[in-house]
């Protein structure tokens, strides 16, 4: 499977509905119509509560760093595009969304300081048992959504919101978070990650 621009305001809107906001530059499907249909038919599964199953570590980490390389380029100005492994681009459909649904939990989880004790965060470098754990961790929409919304949490963004615009964004992803049942002051999700990531992961 291809990784290029990705359409993340249709899977946003499949995975858990309009008021999610998440990486953008996130890795994409292969445009072949019977691998998209693949792929939003997983996507309509997990929806509905269906575990998204475990992924590759090294899948994770290719994607990650793929991802990094890319942000990377656009930031110095280069047009020529990081490309993926071939190991990637041979992923199934559902395979692939399992792999970027808990690639983005962890870019969650490292934008928000959550893996101080596991990463090198000048470097974006992240330890092997981050990876284990985001790739096989118990993974649910919910889980994923809790941390995408947490995403709009970051201290640094939290310290930075002087205008009114910044304090009406921070004030509304809290208001979704509560909506969802969750207390903005006390993620679920971090603490269910470092458990697993702790208990499993050597």
């Amino acid at each position: 499977m291809k990784i290029r621009a990705m359409p993340l305001v249709l899977l946003l809107a499949l995975a858990v509905g309009p008021t999610a906001t998440a990486q953008t530059d996130a890795p994409s499907v292969d445009p072949s119509q019977a691998k998209q249909l693949q792929y939003l038919e997983a996507l309509e599964r997990w929806k509905k509560g269906a575990p998204i199953p475990p992924a590759n570590p090294a899948d994770v980490k290719e994607m990650w760093y793929t991802a990094r390389e890319a942000d990377r380029r656009k930031k110095a100005g280069e047009e020529a595009p990081a490309k993926p492994s071939k190991t990637i681009e041979e992923l199934t459909p559902e395979q692939f969304g399992a792999t970027q649904f808990r690639w983005m939990l962890l870019g969650s989880l490292f934008e928000r300081g959550v893996l101080k004790d596991y990463t090198n965060r000048e470097k974006q470098d992240v330890t092997e048992k981050v990876f284990c754990a985001a790739a096989t961790m118990p993974f649910t929409t919910k889980d994923w959504l809790e941390a995408t919304l947490r995403s709009g949490l970051t201290p640094e963004r939290e310290a930075q919101a002087k205008t009114k615009e910044d304090l009406r964004a921070l004030a509304k992803t809290k208001e979704d978070l509560r909506a969802l049942g969750y207390d903005p002051e006390k993620p679920i999700v971090d603490g269910k990650f470092l458990d697993y990531l702790r208990d499993n992961c050597r």
